[in-house]
């Protein structure tokens, strides 16, 4: 029903940009903002953006390798 709803969205956006692909009206920006965002919606309900299992960086600390650079800065 969202993918519905979604796609009656789409279809009384798009009438609405100008067909000149190499300009941008003022108020289109918020046009595109908008249609952008709809699709994104989109994607995230049907499952076509991945989500990642684990934050960037790996999120979890190797503690070993923690304890020996400790060490090594003591022994400095």
């Amino acid at each position: 029903m969202l993918l519905t709803r979604y796609e009656s969205i789409l279809e009384r956006l798009f009438p609405k940009l100008d067909p000149q692909p190499d300009t941008v009206l003022i108020g289109e920006a918020a046009l595109y903002d908008r249609i952008l965002k709809t699709l994104n919606q989109m994607a995230d309900i049907t499952g076509v953006k991945e989500k990642p299992d684990k934050p960037a960086g790996g999120g979890e600390i190797d503690l070993a390798a923690y304890a020996d650079l400790l060490e090594q800065a003591d022994s400095q």
